[in-house]
């Protein structure tokens, strides 16, 4: 039933627990939130209007579709579970969310189509084509997360002011090791995407040793192939896409740490 996946544990006048989890439904929705911010595309209402004024079709409004399909990309949220994103040029995601723990015939994953807009602090959603939703939302990013807190507000869901979803969801285009860590070592250097793309190639592995200016990775963009070097001499400690991922303009792709802050190993 839908309401039971949207709201279960409520009573039958309508009194909900403020410790009851996030349903499926508002981890999906807050996956979505967490999205429409990497995608430049909090109070965005046309989505189409708003590409056509950016006019290059390589901001970040125009989503994957224009180099090769619709992209896949996996969230993790701050309980566990992850949510498998899968996006349409009407700016829509397919979220599939499940915990990679549990077994999938006891507990199987539980897909919502959503589309959206999203301000400050306001957020209209359809979910499943057909269910619209208004939330009252608060935003912020701490420690390499996405900390979305939702208040529902349609009849449907029957708010009553002490309700309420909070989602967590790490930021993807920071890598595992920067989580919870507000900068990287002085010895660290990490390399960014210059531009949205695809990976073409990568030169290095983890635990490679790389010198300064030497190409780590090339990226396809706009039908041209452009080189991303090391910027500085040292050791690969993190590789974040694989070859053939869409990455965002700006996206930590890699870390090297320099060689004078790797330990040596012990004889």
């Amino acid at each position: 039933d839908y309401m039971d996946d949207v709201m279960p544990g409520m009573s039958d006048d309508g009194v909900v627990s403020e410790t009851v989890p996030a349903p499926p439904m508002a981890m999906a929705i807050g996956a979505f939130a967490s999205l429409l911010q990497l995608e430049g595309r909090m109070g965005v209402k046309d989505l189409e209007a708003e590409r056509r004024r950016r006019q290059s079709p390589w901001n970040s409004l125009s989503g994957s579709w224009t180099i090769g399909g619709n992209s896949r990309q996996k969230l993790k949220l701050a309980d566990g579970t992850s949510a498998l994103c899968t996006s349409y040029r009407d700016g829509s995601y397919d979220i599939q969310v499940g915990a990679e723990c549990e077994d999938e015939k006891e507990n199987p994953p539980v897909t919502f189509h959503i589309n959206g807009t999203m301000s400050s602090n306001q957020m209209e959603v359809v979910v499943n084509h057909s269910h619209r939703i208004f939330l009252t939302t608060a935003m912020q990013e701490k420690d390499g997360m996405f900390q979305v807190c939702m208040w529902p507000k349609s009849p449907e869901l029957l708010n009553t002011g002490s309700y309420f979803w909070e989602v967590s969801v790490e930021n993807p285009l920071l890598p595992s090791s920067m989580l919870h860590s507000s900068t990287a070592s002085s010895g660290q250097g990490i390399v960014k995407a210059p531009m949205p793309g695809k990976i073409s190639r990568i030169n290095f592995g983890v635990g490679d040793t790389v010198e300064e200016g030497e190409v780590l990775l090339l990226m396809e963009a706009m039908k041209m192939e452009h080189t991303v070097l090391s910027p500085i001499s040292g050791v690969v400690q993190s590789v974040s896409y694989q070859v053939n991922d869409v990455v965002a303009d700006g996206a930590v792709l890699a870390m090297v740490e320099s060689v004078d802050e790797v330990e040596p190993e012990a004889i």
